[in-house]
């Protein structure tokens, strides 16, 4: 049995990935449950190690299972959105890219975290956290920030 793991989905800054362990699905009693986490095409093994990383920090309590969206930004929109749509219950974390957020939202795709978000939200640098923020309510957490600097 399949749960959604919503209020975990992850805003995305820039590509790259993480995952968090809440949610998923255990087929028999006590197994171990799967997280289903649509990710970026990674042509490196470094997200692989990132998810068995994070296994074993949770002591193995849930297993990571990448869901591999792509080749492209806009395919992996269009491909996300279809299964989201279509009530896909495979998913349960999402790198998802600041310009879908509302959208997602309003989509009833993800989960308010805004009671997860604001004791620790401090942590953050503000521009990337507000990403995050529409409707007054926090629907996901910056992994990473792309920022390019230019000076003279």
């Amino acid at each position: 049995m399949r749960m959604r793991a919503a209020a975990s989905l992850l805003v995305l800054l820039a590509a790259g990935s993480i995952a968090a362990g809440c949610g998923g699905s255990a087929d028999e009693a006590g197994a171990v449950p799967t997280i289903g986490f649509m990710t970026w095409r990674d042509q490196t093994d470094v997200s692989d190690k990132m998810y068995r990383d994070c296994e074993k920090q949770s002591g193995n309590k849930f297993k990571i299972e990448p869901v591999t969206m792509g080749p492209t930004v806009d395919a992996a929109r269009e491909q996300l959105t279809r299964r989201l749509g279509a009530g896909d219950t495979t998913i349960d974390l999402i790198n998802l890219d600041v310009v879908w957020t509302a959208e997602f939202a309003d989509a009833g795709w993800l989960m308010d975290i805004t009671e997860r978000v604001e004791p620790i939200k401090d942590t953050f640098i503000a521009a990337s956290l507000d990403s995050a923020y529409y409707k007054d309510k926090y629907w996901g957490l910056p992994v990473n920030s792309n920022a390019s600097l230019l000076y003279y």
